[in-house]
């Protein structure tokens, strides 16, 4: 005779959730069973408002209550770079991004807006990791302008900022520094 336990078959499948996100995304990329438009400046971006729910509490909140975007199936963003939205999107479905530290200012906007908060803080660190004393004034600009950044990281950025002009003897940047 068996026992219920010798009858039980328990497994975790390596790489299935991967394997159904990829999927998702290529029939995202597809349009095929969408359910959502996303208008950023006159683009669309197609996608599935569960998967956007799970992901963001942006999107959560929206499609939760009795909204315009939820009946009609469109959001209309306005005041945000179609390119971040759209990488936010990818994100949502890849786990991926890529960026460069000229483009960080609108992807966190985006990101904050969205509430994607993976998103800030691997910039806040890339942002962190990328100070020198040739390139820190942008990213002072950056960071104090981007609320997702919590008040303690921008002050550490400020500081390593201030540090870098002062090591490296440049008056013209502590100058500029001072003015922010």
């Amino acid at each position: 005779m068996t026992t219920k336990e010798e009858c039980r078959l328990d497994f975790d499948v390596v790489g299935h959730m991967r394997k159904i996100f990829k999927k998702l995304d290529t029939m995202r990329q597809e349009r095929r069973n969408c359910d959502i438009i996303i208008r950023v400046e006159g683009k669309e971006i197609c996608a599935n408002k569960d998967i956007l729910c799970a992901a963001s509490d942006y999107f959560n909140a929206m499609f939760y209550h009795d909204t315009a975007e939820r009946k009609s199936g469109v959001v209309l963003m306005k005041e945000v770079s179609y390119v971040a939205v759209k990488k936010c999107v990818d994100f949502i479905y890849t786990g991926k991004l890529s960026t460069n530290v000229r483009k960080c200012k609108d992807l966190l906007y985006a990101a904050n807006l969205l509430q994607l908060n993976d998103i800030g803080e691997k910039i806040q660190a890339f942002l962190e990791s990328k100070l020198d004393s040739t390139d820190c004034l942008p990213l002072v600009v950056v960071a104090t302008n981007s609320s997702l950044l919590m008040v303690v990281s921008i002050k550490i950025i400020l500081l390593k900022c201030l540090t870098l002009c002062l090591e490296s003897g440049g008056i013209t940047h502590l100058l500029v520094f001072t003015k922010l």
